[in-house]
């Protein structure tokens, strides 16, 4: 008969730890961008093993002493993270400074790191004043305000009809990041330089569309996507989804309103008719 432990006086459950490993191995190849799916999962499995070692730390602790100390506790993870945490955040916010836009993603950095080092992160994106429950309508820049979205029976009946008028889509000024020849690196860009036209007055969200270039493809193909298939396919495309309240309950209300479609096509020629059909209300 085997031990899970990996030496004597170690406390190491070895079957925990290699499964803690593909845990994290999946989260890191998903937010690498490669083709492969389980990274929330693998947030999942990871968060359900470090709680199942801490009770075990715990129930240790009061068998042996008859008692738990919380200070101790915290002040024994402090000594664990605390360094690791430190780099992390540094490194991140020395990269940030280097290659993110100082427009909004630097700051964005900055909040996050700060909130993660002295741990209330979770705490950082939520609404600084109390609000009233209830569907949000998109703003710039993710923010929100109240305002009536389709759901069930209702929020099919908007999908029909096209436009979802509880849910306005208001421009705001942004540069648009190109990387010349497809060669980084990437420069800024005002829409007008790059003869972008304006977003038209009183727009809408008439639905939610993810595009998906692979050079060599041959022809375009549309796919609606479920709910689960969408949060996967928006969340890594938004980079201020987190900041928002209750972000994944928003994405899937939308989602109930209006749908999600996924393009994936090889060059724009393939698309270019369908988007203008879309931009002027009559794609599907």
């Amino acid at each position: 008969m085997t031990s899970s432990v990996d030496t004597p006086g170690t406390g190491r459950l070895r079957d925990l730890q290699g499964l803690r490993a593909v845990a994290v191995l999946a989260v890191m190849v998903t937010h690498a961008g490669l083709p492969v799916p389980g990274g929330f999962t693998g947030v999942d499995v990871f968060f359900v093993i470090s709680g199942f070692i801490i009770t075990l730390m715990l129930l240790r602790e009061h068998a042996t002493t008859g008692t738990i100390s919380f200070r101790r506790f915290y002040i024994r993870r402090l000594k664990r993270l605390g360094p690791a945490l430190a780099v992390t955040s540094t490194v991140t916010v020395v990269l940030s400074l280097l290659f993110l836009s100082p427009l909004g993603p630097q700051e964005t950095a900055f909040k996050t790191a700060l909130g993660a080092t002295v741990g209330v992160a979770n705490l950082r994106g939520q609404p600084g004043q109390p609000r009233r429950p209830g569907p949000r309508t998109v703003l710039p820049r993710g923010g929100l305000r109240d305002g009536p979205v389709g759901r069930g029976r209702a929020g099919r009946r908007a999908r029909r009809r096209g436009p979802l008028r509880g849910w306005a889509v208001r421009p705001y000024p942004k540069p648009v990041t190109l990387a010349p020849d497809g060669v980084p690196p990437k420069r800024e860009h005002a829409p007008d330089e790059l003869g972008l036209g304006h977003a038209p007055e009183a727009a809408h969200v008439a639905g939610l569309v993810v595009l998906r270039r692979t050079p060599g493809r041959a022809t375009a193909t549309f796919t609606d996507l479920g709910v689960l298939d969408t949060i996967m396919a928006v969340t890594p495309e938004t980079s201020s989804l987190s900041a928002l309240p209750r972000p994944l309950h928003l994405l899937a209300d939308l989602h109930a309103a209006v749908g999600c479609r996924l393009v994936e096509y090889g060059e724009s020629a393939q698309v270019l008719s369908w988007c203008r059909a879309v931009l002027d209300g009559e794609a599907p």
